[in-house]
């Protein structure tokens, strides 16, 4: 397993919280520039043609890039730090994923942020994670919740396989959680993939102008 290698960790405690505390404002800028963007759009559709609707999706698939970027970041500190990163990474990261990607409105692509830098930190720090698991298995329910996709769902559900890979029998007192709650949400998702299929003409209509711009944030 990748947490059981050894090795000296590069930067201090004091250092990692500076470097994680500078990916986290990034992260939150690119976020807003996005959520100002969708705001504007929304709610001035009519001012905007084609061409600059285009030019809109170019803007947020740029910004999500950045949010990419420093997620691959986020996983490269855990990668390269282990366990000793821990305690940065649940102060800081942990706390705006709660705060900016995994809150109750967040959209899936955000999640999707939140669920793959949890998965790091799982495959990363091995056992050491066992003591945040329920905040971890809460962040990961957010993958299974209404409105997921189903990349989304799939990023979750390998994340569950890192926790189980990583705890082995520390796992033991969080599946009764896992059955409970993942479980019903994992069912759920499926029964609206079925039902979405089911409705879905064989031959859907020519989008209109704004559909890509609505997708791309739903």
């Amino acid at each position: 397993m990748r947490w059981r290698r050894r090795f000296r960790p590069l930067l201090s405690s004091e250092e990692l919280s500076r470097v994680l505390t500078c990916l986290m404002m990034v992260l939150r800028q690119s976020m807003n520039k996005v959520s100002t963007t969708v705001a504007e759009v929304k709610s001035n559709a009519e001012d905007f043609d084609e061409e600059e609707i285009e030019e809109v999706i170019a803007g947020i698939r740029e910004q999500q890039t950045i949010q990419q970027e420093v997620c691959r970041a986020v996983g490269g500190v855990a990668r390269s730090h282990g366990a000793a990163a821990l305690g940065p990474l649940r102060s800081i990261v942990f706390k705006a994923i709660e705060e900016h990607l995994a809150s109750p409105h967040s959209p899936p692509h955000n999640v999707f942020l939140a669920v793959s830098m949890t998965e790091d930190v799982i495959a990363e720090c091995g056992p050491a994670v066992a003591a945040g698991m329920p905040k971890i298995m809460a962040i990961l329910g957010k993958g299974f919740a209404k409105g997921s996709t189903p990349g989304l769902r799939r990023c979750a559900v390998y994340a569950l396989g890192s926790a189980c890979s990583s705890l082995g029998q520390r796992m033991g007192p969080h599946l009764g959680q896992l059955l409970r709650v993942l479980l019903p949400m994992a069912h759920a998702a499926i029964k609206r993939d079925r039902d979405e299929a089911a409705d879905r003409p064989p031959f859907p209509s020519p989008p209109a102008p704004t559909t890509g711009f609505i997708a791309l944030q739903e």
